[in-house]
């Protein structure tokens, strides 16, 4: 048996990206934490509140696996609770990697509340990765659409997960 992975993704961003990957990706755990609908997305746990996870790390039913990562796009509502979860799973589970994706810059206000919640991010959490957005779009054709966009974004921090695990050999 491989090591078991699973991936709390947070928000709109956190939906959005577990239903384009998922198809491939099905020996992965997904876990939606979103206040919004649920209804189309393909995680395997869905949850309307980050108070919910807190209750399911305490009570052990989730820290049963190798890994886990916590993904969230920090322009949204939910970069300030991605410590709050990561607390919890730190005292239970040794592999924790946040994988923090910025706002693109024409996201204003997003890119503006980004950037303090990133500087917190980075001064509490071992393991934390950054994909920058615009570092996406800038570096695509002129005529690409902005769903390839968003896919590279997707697969680029599948393959980082799926390297990360690679090389910790557990």
């Amino acid at each position: 048996m491989g090591t078991a992975i699973s991936c709390i993704c947070l928000g709109g961003f956190g939906v959005n990206f577990i239903n384009r990957v998922y198809t491939y990706n099905k020996d992965i755990k997904f876990i939606s934490i979103n206040d919004d609908t649920h209804h189309k997305c393909m995680a395997t746990i869905k949850l309307n509140s980050w108070k919910k996870i807190i209750d399911l790390i305490k009570s052990g039913e989730l820290c049963c696996d190798d890994i886990y990562f916590l993904i969230v796009n920090l322009g949204g509502s939910w970069g300030g609770e991605v410590q709050k979860i990561y607390r919890k799973l730190q005292v239970k589970v040794k592999y924790i990697i946040v994988i923090a994706c910025m706002p693109f810059s024409f996201e204003i206000d997003n890119a503006n509340r980004a950037a303090p919640i990133l500087e917190s991010l980075q001064n509490t959490i071992k393991y934390i990765t950054i994909f920058y957005n615009d570092k996406y779009l800038n570096g695509a054709q002129k005529d690409t659409i902005f769903c390839e966009v968003l896919r590279k974004i997707d697969e680029d921090i599948i393959y980082y997960i799926r390297n990360f695990v690679s090389n910790l050999h557990i």
